[in-house]
């Protein structure tokens, strides 16, 4: 195959009737990021085009998470491939996604779409302010409870950071309540 362009790239989305307009990404078969658009370059904020990348060197920039997934379990799914029918919902920042990949345009490649589906707006959005609690407040969780396991591990060893590392973990707990009262808060204005 020639090299790979993003003219024709999108030459061959458009005869496929994909919408090249949308943030796309193409992977290899290897799981390297030899293309993007500029629209995914900005999405991404990749200020470096220089391709290819590797998985390690797309994670600084690859951030979409959602509430069961981080973002290498993310990318291990669209590079594992997601159908246009069962697209994948992932945030971005407050904006919330959905992503699908295209197989079978480029031999040995895949094409992944992210397309916009909301804004988050917190004020007035109440379903990406629920979100967004839920997910800091299962953030905050999930890092205080593994801390907690490494409490336990140090208290024999060194009563005195186990004492400092619990006050920090205490204090996580105390920021997911106040996050809680700051939802029910906002859910009555």
């Amino acid at each position: 195959m020639s090299e790979l362009t993003e003219a024709h790239v999108i030459k061959l989305l458009k005869e496929r009737g994909e919408n090249p307009s949308l943030p796309f990404l193409v992977f290899s078969q290897k799981g390297m990021l030899v293309l993007a658009n500029e629209r995914a370059c900005k999405l991404l904020q990749m200020t470096q085009k220089e391709f290819p990348f590797s998985r390690e060197d797309l994670l600084k920039f690859w951030t979409f998470y959602n509430e069961e997934l981080g973002a290498p379990a993310i990318l291990s799914r669209v590079l594992s491939g997601i159908s246009s029918t069962q697209k994948l919902l992932a945030q971005l920042g407050l904006k919330t996604y959905r992503i699908w990949t295209v197989e079978k345009i480029l031999p040995g490649h895949v094409v992944v779409f992210c397309e916009l589906l909301r804004r988050g707006d917190l004020m007035q959005d109440k379903e990406s302010r629920q979100h967004l609690f839920r997910v800091l407040a299962h953030e905050i969780r999930t890092s205080s409870q593994i801390l907690g396991s490494y409490v336990d591990m140090v208290k024999s060893e060194n009563p005195q950071l186990a004492a400092r590392m619990e006050e920090g973990v205490k204090r996580l707990e105390r920021a997911v309540q106040l996050l809680q009262e700051l939802k029910a808060e906002l859910e009555l204005k």
